[in-house]
């Protein structure tokens, strides 16, 4: 009758033992030291702005100011006060507010239609038969068209390094409806020449947003915002905007994705950086304690943990040219590289709640990653419908399946479809539209 009850209290027994060791191995005592790579990482501290920084300027541009120069000047001296005593080098959102406005261009904002290029073939178009139906004579609108001229003419970018997850960031909203607005302006004007060096500045300061950007919002803004440039140099090539020698002109200028600005690794670093800084606030606010008491989280291990898990493989997988990384999502091994890295096995005891957060905090990166890839195919596309243009007495199908402009993904020739005059390639990130008319 007492073995039933001698095998509760031994399992009782071996439960409460359990649980101490759980909490020993638990203890600050036993954390982990961070990797030295982590450590390099979280210790990243804040330089100062240069003059020529467009990020003082992306900040000021949607202010009240008239000049540009002098309104990043003045945002450029903050934030660079603030590097020098306190070591941060971004608004807070007081800060924020005080000294940057996102209100003053809802007028002219809502007169023009917003559309996005990565999604929407005629966007361009739009835009361009807007602006052409109503001309622009909004004095706000007038003096924002000079300061975006002012603003492609920077040539240097470094942003904030020190950001948290509550930390205000650029309004690039207004910055995107009026960079669509300045091409529509310039492409109306009816000066081939002049549209086409302002595209190609245009285009040539996004290209080094996308290269010199590390924030993730700084890559995909620049990602639509080449895409715009693509459609509407396509708009125009399509409308015979361009002569012969100004079409060769535009394929010398309009330049291939180089290997920096596909290979993103530094933006999963700060991405990683970041979150740090989110797991430290949760542990010093106590919210990972249960009852109060005991966490069961280390600090460092979780650190190193999410170093591995995310940072690792997708730095490694921002490296693979187009076709290695179309291979990769059609392989097994998608889907497998971020497994749920919680599993209960006598390891799981170190750190639970460190690897049960981990399950939950690996976004889809690999969606971003697309978009970049689909970015070099569409520069491409623009490519081969350059060449089109260029051989308009050649049938289509016989240049698109002789042109050395491939499928970036394939290595085949881009595809035609005759029944809408169009060349197209299928986008890797479904939510974009791959695709240019002729």
């Amino acid at each position: 009758m007492h073995k039933p009850k001698r095998a509760f209290m031994y399992l009782i027994g071996f439960a409460v033992l359990l649980l101490v060791f759980t909490l020993v191995i638990n203890l600050p005592a036993f954390d982990e030291d961070l990797m030295p790579e982590v450590a390099a990482i979280k210790n990243i501290k804040a330089t100062p702005y240069g003059a020529n920084n467009a990020y003082p300027a992306l900040l000021a541009i949607n202010g009240p100011g008239t000049d540009l120069k002098i309104s990043a000047d003045k945002v450029r001296t903050m934030l660079n006060l603030k590097i020098s005593q306190m070591g941060l080098d971004y608004f807070d959102q007081q800060e924020y507010d005080q000294h940057i406005r996102n209100d003053l261009d809802v007028t002219w904002q809502e007169k023009y239609p917003s559309c996005h290029s990565r999604r929407e073939r005629a966007c361009m178009s739009k835009v361009f038969t807007a602006v052409r139906e109503q001309p622009i004579v909004d004095e706000r609108l007038t003096t924002q068209l000079q300061k975006y001229h002012d603003l492609i003419a920077l040539d240097e970018y470094s942003e904030a390094t020190q950001l948290d997850i509550q930390a205000p960031l650029i309004a690039f909203g207004p910055v995107m409806a009026l960079k669509r607005i300045f091409l529509a302006n310039s492409y109306i004007s009816d000066n081939s020449q002049d549209f086409l060096s302002d595209v190609i500045d245009d285009m040539n300061y996004w290209h080094m947003m996308l290269n010199k950007g590390h924030l993730l919002i700084t890559k995909m803004v620049a990602v639509a915002s080449i895409t715009d440039g693509l459609r509407g140099l396509s708009e125009a090539i399509k409308a015979h905007h361009f002569s012969p020698v100004q079409l060769i002109e535009l394929q010398n200028n309009i330049n291939r994705l180089n290997l920096q600005e596909v290979a993103i690794g530094r933006v999963f670093e700060f991405e990683f950086k970041y979150g740090i800084k989110v797991f430290e606030a949760a542990e010093s606010s106590g919210e990972m304690k249960y009852f109060g008491l005991f966490d069961f989280f280390q600090l460092n291990a979780t650190h190193n943990m999410a170093y591995q898990l995310t940072a690792v493989p997708m730095k490694h997988l921002s490296k693979l040219d187009s076709s290695g990384f179309y291979q990769y999502l059609n392989s097994d091994e998608f889907g497998q590289e971020f497994e749920h890295p919680f599993s209960w096995s006598p390891a799981s005891l170190y750190n639970p709640t460190g690897k049960v957060l981990m399950s939950y905090t690996v976004p889809a990166y690999t969606d971003y990653l697309a978009r970049i890839h689909d970015l070099g195919g569409m520069i491409v596309l623009l490519k081969l419908q350059i060449e089109l243009a260029l051989n308009q007495e050649k049938p289509v199908k016989n240049v698109v399946l002789n042109s050395e402009f491939l499928n970036p993904y394939t290595s085949e020739p881009m595809s035609y479809n005759a029944a809408t005059d169009s060349i197209y390639f299928t986008c890797l990130d479904k939510t974009s539209v791959c695709e240019l008319g002729l």
